[in-house]
């Protein structure tokens, strides 16, 4: 599908505008090195912002994209179908508005997204994907969502601690549902391979919310009892008894016997 010459007149005048916007050669010959890097990166920042708006608000008003909307809400059993605004926040966590097909009749057991482009995009959150993963992925590496945010931000992306949780967990519930074959290559399989399966526990604190009348409260009260994670790991050998390391381990862990051996079952079953 081509760009609509008048999308790509506004894209060429951006970028003119970005190399014009500062003396680029000028912060090299003076030694500025940081600071053309500094500006450089934050420009070309903007100008991507400006790019997918323009590039989305043309496209959600194509009959091509109304029609895959209209197809996947078939599919779903979504009727009467309106035009509604809705907003998708980019990698850069820069939010754009957009117009999106909207289902106002819905099954009755149906949970997921009413904006069809977000279920078409897989736009959960109203975050992109990019901006979820890399909120995701930071989220877990670093120890708390306000250093995340630091990061994020010292990096040029946009966002804050609030926001940063909810994408996170809303990824991680969506990624809890395809536990067993998230971790897995594609085609990746245990049948006809040896295995040794090894399995410990632990102690973890845990947060449970108490039953008070001061639920209206901005802070609840919570207790903290402890319970035992159970881990295991699926190793491949070889015909000597030797770690295939060939092939990753595959690793789970959750709360509970029952909930790990079920788990482990999952795992034995499927692959």
């Amino acid at each position: 599908m081509d760009i609509s010459p008048s999308v790509t007149k506004v894209l060429k005048k951006e970028f003119n505008d970005l190399l014009a916007s500062e003396n680029w050669l000028d912060m090299l010959v003076n030694g500025e090195l940081y600071n053309f890097e500094e500006k450089l990166h934050g420009s070309l920042l903007g100008l991507y912002d400006k790019m997918c708006k323009v590039l989305i608000l043309y496209i959600s008003q194509q009959e091509i994209f109304l029609s895959k909307q209209k197809a996947l809400a078939q599919t779903k059993n979504l009727k009467k179908l309106t035009l509604r605004f809705t907003k998708l926040q980019l990698r850069t966590g820069t939010r754009i508005r957009y117009r999106s097909l909207y289902a106002k009749k819905i099954p009755v057991d149906y949970q997921e997204q009413r904006h069809l482009s977000d279920l078409y995009w897989n736009t959960q959150s109203k975050a992109s994907p990019t901006f979820s993963s890399l909120c995701t992925l930071l989220s877990v590496i670093c120890p708390s969502f306000v250093v995340t945010s630091m990061i994020l931000l010292f990096f040029g992306v946009k966002s804050n601690f609030y926001r940063i949780r909810q994408v996170s967990l809303d990824m991680a519930t969506t990624c809890m549902k395809h536990r067993v074959n998230i971790q897995l290559a594609e085609k990746e399989t245990l049948a006809g391979k040896r295995v040794i399966i090894g399995m410990d526990g632990g102690r973890s604190r845990t947060r449970a919310y108490k039953n008070t009348e001061a639920d209206n409260k901005k802070w609840k009260c919570f207790a903290t009892p402890w319970r035992e994670p159970k881990m295991f790991v699926i190793s491949l050998i070889d015909e000597h008894g030797k770690m295939d390391k060939k092939e990753l381990p595959i690793y789970d862990c959750s709360f509970g016997d029952d909930e790990a051996f079920s788990l482990l079952e999952l795992y034995l079953v499927l692959h």
